[in-house]
C-alpha cells in the first residue's frame, strides 16, 4: 500500500507540475483540481502508512539487524526499479503502434491513413496529395534550408479541405514564381481549436526554426470556452499538450493512452456515419427531377406541424430564392453534400431564434499567448482571421435566401469577429481581416460544405502572396 501511494504521489506531483508550469498559458482552477487532489491524497496515504511503519519498527529488527525501516526503503527501491522497467517495457511496445514528431503533433497518425482519409477526392486533376508528415504539402525537412524565408501556417480545415489546390500551396506557388526565396509550410489540422494552435506552434511549429508564423483563425467555429486537447491531470495528454510521461521520456506510451482523444481523430470517426447519412440524402435529392419534387423530398423529413411551417416559408419567399435552395440540394457545388447550414437553416425557418453573443476572450486568449511564443523566440506573427462564410458570400447567402436570411442570422459571429480583430490590433498585431478581401467574391465558399472554393482560395492567395513579397527582405533588414 505504501509503494502504491508513493507512485500515485509520483505522478500525481508530477502531472501537477506540468500543469501549473508548463500550460501556463491559460491555466483554469479545474486543470489543476485534478492533480492537486490525487497529491494531496497521496501524500496523506504514503505518510499515513510510513508512520505506521515507523511505530512497528521500535524495538524490532530482523535475523539479519535490520530494521523494518530498512526493509521498507529496500522494498521501495526494489519496487521502484521493477517499476521503472516495466514502464520502459510498456514504452517500448507501445512504440510499435505510435508515430514519429512531426506527425505526433499534428494528425496523430501515420501518413497512410491521412491519404485514406483524403482518397474520396484526392483522384481530382492537380490536387495536392499528402506528403509523409501526414500534411496536404509538399516534401519539407525539418532543418531550413539555407537562403529561404521560412513561414509556417497553423490552423483548422481551411489550410486542408476544400480546394483543389489548398491556400498554403497556391501562396507559395504565387510567391515563388521564378526564383524560389520562400518556404511555406502546412500545419492545418481539421477540427481543431485556438488552444491546440497555440500547442502546435509550440511542440511543432517553432522546433521547425521559422521565419515567421501566419495563424488563421476561423469565426464559424474557433470561438471556443474550453480546452479541446484533453489531459488526465498532466500524467498524460493529447499531445502536442505537455505531459509527465512525456517529460519522463514515454512518449509513446503517453500517445497510445491519449490519442483516440485527439479531435482530428474524433471528428473522423464520428464523420464517417455523418458522412454516409449526407451521402444518401445527396442520392436522395439528386435522384428528383425539379423543384417540386426536391421540396417534397426535403419536408417529408418533417413531422407535419413542422411541414407546414416550412412549407408556409418556403412559399413567403421568391420563386427565384426557391428555385436555387432546391438546386443546391440536388447539385452542390463540387458534389459536396453537407448537412449543417441545412440544418441550422431550417431550425431558422421554425422560428429557433439565434444567439444574440458569442464570447472571444477565450479563443482570443490562446492567440494572444501564440503571438508572445513567437515574440519571445525572435518570429513574426500574422493573425489571419477568416470570416464565416454568410458574412461576405452573396452567393451562398442566396442559396439559403428561401429558408432564413443566414447572414442576419448568424450576425451574433461576425460581431464577435469584429471584437477579436480589434482586441488584435489594439494589442499591436499584424492582421488580417479577410472580410476585406472576400466581401466582393460571390461564390468563394462551397454553398454546402462552407469551406473555399478554388476561387475563394485564389484570391486569398493572391492577396496573402502581395501582403508577404518583402516579409524575407524586410525581415534581412531588421
Amino acid at each position: 500500500m505504501l509503494l502504491i501511494s508513493a507512485l500515485v504521489l509520483f505522478f500525481s506531483l508530477g502531472g501537477l507540475a506540468v500543469t501549473l508550469l508548463e500550460d501556463k498559458a491559460s491555466v483554469a482552477r479545474t486543470d489543476a483540481l485534478l492533480p492537486g487532489i490525487m497529491t494531496v491524497a497521496a501524500f496523506c496515504s504514503a505518510w499515513s502508512w510510513w508512520w505506521v511503519m515507523l511505530r512497528r519498527q521500535q524495538g524490532e529488527a530482523g535475523p539479519d539487524g535490520s530494521t523494518l525501516q530498512k526493509k521498507v526503503l529496500f522494498g521501495l527501491i526494489h519496487a521502484s526499479l521493477l517499476v521503472t522497467v516495466t514502464l520502459i517495457l510498456m514504452n517500448f511496445a507501445a512504440s510499435f503502434f505510435a508515430v514519429n514528431w512531426p506527425m505526433s503533433g499534428l494528425h496523430g497518425v501515420s501518413s497512410t491513413i491521412g491519404k485514406q482519409a483524403w482518397e474520396y477526392q484526392s483522384k481530382k486533376e492537380g490536387y495536392v496529395q499528402v506528403n509523409s508528415w501526414g500534411q496536404r504539402d509538399v516534401e519539407h525537412s525539418v532543418a531550413p534550408q539555407a537562403g529561404l524565408y521560412r513561414m509556417i501556417f497553423v490552423g483548422d480545415s481551411f489550410l486542408e479541405q476544400g480546394a483543389n489546390v489548398p491556400l498554403v500551396a497556391r501562396t507559395a506557388a504565387l510567391l515563388n514564381g521564378v526564383a524560389p526565396s520562400y518556404e511555406l509550410i502546412n500545419l492545418g489540422v481539421s477540427a481543431t481549436d485556438p488552444d491546440e494552435y497555440f500547442y502546435r506552434l509550440k511542440r511543432v511549429g517553432l522546433p521547425l526554426k521559422p521565419n515567421h508564423c501566419v495563424m488563421t483563425i476561423y469565426a464559424g467555429n474557433d470561438f471556443i470556452h474550453d480546452r479541446t486537447l484533453l489531459s488526465y491531470g498532466g500524467v498524460s495528454a493529447t499531445y502536442p499538450r505537455l505531459s509527465f510521461l512525456q517529460v519522463l521520456g514515454l512518449r509513446s506510451l503517453d500517445q497510445v493512452i491519449s490519442n483516440e482523444r485527439r479531435p482530428v481523430l474524433r471528428a473522423w470517426f464520428k464523420g464517417g456515419a455523418l458522412l454516409k447519412h449526407e451521402l444518401e440524402l445527396q442520392e436522395i435529392f439528386g435522384k428528383t427531377g425539379n423543384d417540386g419534387e426536391t421540396e417534397g423530398e426535403y419536408l417529408s423529413f418533417f413531422p407535419p406541424e413542422r411541414q407546414a411551417r416550412l412549407k408556409s416559408v418556403l412559399n413567403s419567399s421568391s420563386a427565384e430564392a426557391r428555385s436555387l435552395f432546391f438546386n443546391m440540394l440536388r447539385h452542390p457545388d463540387e458534389g459536396r453534400f453537407r448537412s449543417y447550414f441545412l440544418d441550422v437553416a431550417t431550425k431558422a425557418a421554425n422560428g429557433m431564434p439565434a444567439p444574440e453573443y458569442i464570447d472571444d476572450s477565450y479563443a482570443y486568449g490562446w492567440v494572444k499567448a501564440s503571438q508572445e511564443l513567437c515574440r519571445r523566440n525572435g518570429v513574426k506573427f500574422t493573425l489571419v482571421v477568416i470570416p464565416e462564410g454568410f458574412s461576405v458570400d452573396s452567393r451562398m447567402t442566396a442559396h439559403y435566401a428561401a429558408l432564413a436570411d443566414m447572414k442576419a442570422y448568424l450576425k451574433y459571429l461576425d460581431d464577435a469577429t469584429s471584437r477579436i480583430v480589434s482586441h488584435a490590433r489594439s494589442d499591436g498585431m499584424d492582421v488580417i481581416d479577410l472580410r476585406e478581401v472576400l466581401a466582393k467574391v460571390p461564390g468563394a465558399y462551397l454553398n454546402m460544405d462552407g469551406h473555399w472554393s478554388q476561387q475563394g482560395v485564389d484570391r486569398v492567395a493572391l492577396y496573402l502572396a502581395d501582403r508577404f513579397a518583402n516579409a524575407k527582405d524586410n525581415s534581412q533588414g531588421k
